[in-house]
């Protein structure tokens, strides 16, 4: 996913909800894409933890893989960046 997003940004083109808010707040903000993703899923993740918790009385629908993801997915789109940055030149 995250080389997929990675992809996605550098070409510029619509992006899907997910990305399309994040790379909102940086065009406001100046911050960079791969931090505001992270903080942005992790909210994410948090907001569903809180409302399982809320409204199911247990925990359901996020477990390892959807933290793993909300942390992950950032870090691989910034680490996909240079090498796409050195192959791809979209201007």
């Amino acid at each position: 996913m995250g080389i997929g997003v990675a992809i996605e940004v550098k070409a510029n083109v619509i992006v899907l909800a997910g990305e399309g808010i994040v790379l909102a707040v940086c065009q406001v903000t100046h911050w960079q894409f791969p931090r505001t993703k992270i903080a942005f899923d992790c909210l994410l993740v948090t907001i569903s933890v809180i409302l399982s918790l809320c409204f199911l009385n247990g925990l359901h629908g996020v477990r390892e893989g959807t933290i793993a993801a909300a942390l992950l997915v950032g870090i691989v789109a910034k680490f996909t960046r240079v090498p796409l940055d050195k192959c791809i030149s979209l201007k």
